[in-house]
């Protein structure tokens, strides 16, 4: 067990540099954005990054805690209790933040800036994945019973260099039409005189 958090120890050691490497290559986006509906949509995903770094801030001290004390006393049923809110929390925060990286890719791709932020996002997904299987370990299958299918490399197509991009893939099938027709509902109208 010591080992699951010394490996998540780093993976968040890891994502505070990459989101603060993010956040620093955001600025100047913003400052030379093109128009106002492209420096507000940077200047969110800035934004939700910058609070992503106070809560790495607030959960490292407790997971480097935990790292300590793993071989000795066990910690006491609540400081468990917040590490693994934090846990489940941060897990997110690294999923949004591999979305943040798409969506910059999308702009950026074939730019200069493109290659880095490939990089880090093609790192922070498999920290993702891995964390996900760590936090599984310890808390159960239930904490992720979802499949983050979206993040895959290979569904993405901006995240994955040219020579790594897979075929592309034949759209789904549509669903079948189902004819139009007015389903009957109670109301509390319909109810009255009955």
């Amino acid at each position: 067990m010591r080992q699951d958090w010394e490996t998540l120890l780093a993976i968040y050691r890891r994502t505070r540099e990459a989101v603060q490497e993010f956040v620093h290559l955001l600025h100047p986006i913003i400052e030379q954005a093109q128009n106002d509906h492209e420096r507000l949509y940077y200047h969110h995903i800035l934004e939700e990054e910058e609070h992503h770094l106070q809560r790495l801030d607030r959960f490292l001290p407790h997971l480097e805690k935990r790292v300590r004390e793993a071989d000795g006393e066990p910690l006491d049923q609540r400081d468990d209790v917040i590490l693994l809110q934090y846990l489940a929390l941060e897990t997110f925060g690294l999923h949004n933040f591999v979305e943040h990286l798409d969506l910059a890719l999308y702009e950026f791709k074939d730019q200069p800036i493109g290659e880095r932020l490939r990089q880090l996002r093609m790192r922070a997904y498999q920290d993702y994945v891995q964390t996900k299987e760590i936090t599984r370990a310890l808390v159960g299958q239930e904490a992720f019973d979802h499949d983050d299918e979206e993040l895959r490399p290979e569904n993405s197509p901006i995240a994955a260099s040219s020579s790594e991009r897979s075929a592309p893939m034949e759209p789904a099938p549509a669903p079948p039409l189902r004819p139009n027709r007015r389903e009957r509902r109670f109301t509390v109208g319909s109810l009255i005189g009955r």
